[in-house]
């Protein structure tokens, strides 16, 4: 995931440095080579030819513990780098999984919500067909009315909560740069509410991914949560 990377690239460098401090305690032998060929050097008539070759062995018997203390203080930055990006990953799996539930939970609510303002529409109708009958007084017409505005003020706050955490939940997993263009509106909108819709949008989105993660389509949510804990845990 995008989230890790970070990490990783300094558990990467922290690693690289260690096996550069590690070299640092080993000899460095040098292989030195000379070969001339002269001829009326100084305006003289002369010739000389010469060859050497020459091994050179280069060891720190002792700098004041110096190459250890710095093997010593890479081989701890590497601990800390891998305690950090252990770190980083939980909190991401952590995040991943609240956003998850957010989507999930929206995605039951949302029906709900729809279903409370078809009732409440139904009632403000009969209401207001009562009221002009005489067997509804108006007081009554206008608090179904209120009760109709105050179900859909709660229906598209909930549908924005649902966008909001569909677009969390993609952020979080790195992949909400390629998901949005999928979607005619610009924002996902979720109308299809299975628990695996938004699992399979990111596994068509990461095709590599997809070919070992293979999930039914009717798969329970839990199951589909599993997946995508997985995926961001890569």
């Amino acid at each position: 995931s995008p989230a890790l990377q970070g990490s990783e690239a300094d558990l990467e460098a922290a690693e690289s440095e260690k096996k550069m401090a590690f070299a640092n305690l080993f000899p460095k032998v040098n292989l030195e080579m000379d070969l001339g060929n002269n001829a009326n050097v100084s305006g003289t008539r002369s010739y000389t030819k010469s060859a050497s070759a020459m091994i050179q062995l280069q060891y720190n018997l002792f700098r004041g513990g110096n190459d250890w203390a710095r093997h010593r203080e890479t081989a701890n930055r590497v601990y800390q780098s891998q305690e950090e990006l252990e770190q980083a990953r939980r909190q991401l799996v952590k995040e991943v999984s609240s956003a998850w539930h957010d989507v999930m939970n929206s995605a039951q609510q949302v029906p709900l919500m729809e279903h409370n303002l078809a009732v409440q529409e139904r009632v403000a109708t009969a209401y207001q067909e009562e009221q002009a009958l005489g067997t509804r007084s108006h007081l009554d017409a206008l608090n179904a009315l209120n009760d109709v505005f105050a179900a859909q003020r709660t229906l598209v706050n909930e549908q924005f909560k649902q966008i909001f955490s569909t677009c969390e939940l993609f952020s979080k997993m790195g992949v909400l740069t390629e998901i949005l263009p999928r979607f005619p509106s610009g924002s996902p909108t979720m109308e299809t509410r299975k628990a695996m819709d938004v699992a399979a949008m990111v596994f068509d989105v990461h095709e590599s991914f997809a070919a070992t993660a293979i999930i039914p389509s009717d798969a329970p949510t839990t199951q589909a949560e599993d997946a995508l804990l997985d995926y961001v845990s890569l």
